[in-house]
């Protein structure tokens, strides 16, 4: 196991269901049928997906790993990228999973560390 394994399985967890996930099929099947209803949805609303991820997210980080020196304002926006960058690779994938886990990890920990990760 490696260090902070949660939350490089919880990164892992969004690009790996969501590539079986029916919602999210139909939802990326809009740029290559006619039917194109959801993808604007989820791409121009932000808080049905996206603000309810990174609500998420921030909540179990600091319930984790609690990080007084690391505000609310400055943990937001670590949690944002973190959570940004997994739907792109979910939305995009341009590199097998793995990799993907990688970078977004690679991005997003070391403001987490600085912070007493």
């Amino acid at each position: 196991m490696t260090e902070h394994d949660d939350i490089r399985q919880a990164v892992r967890y969004t690009p790996r269901t969501g590539m079986d996930n029916t919602l999210w099929e139909a939802s990326l099947s809009g740029r290559t049928v006619p039917d194109t209803a959801l993808l604007p949805v989820l791409m121009t609303e932000p808080e049905p997906v996206l603000g309810r991820a990174i609500t998420a997210v921030g909540a179990m980080i600091r319930a984790q790993y609690q990080l007084p020196g690391l505000s609310d304002t400055d943990l937001a926006a670590s949690t944002e990228t973190l959570v940004r960058l997994a739907l792109s690779h979910l939305f995009q994938p341009t590199a097998p999973i793995d990799r993907a886990v990688d970078q977004i990890i690679a991005v997003t920990t070391p403001a987490l560390a600085n912070a007493g990760w």
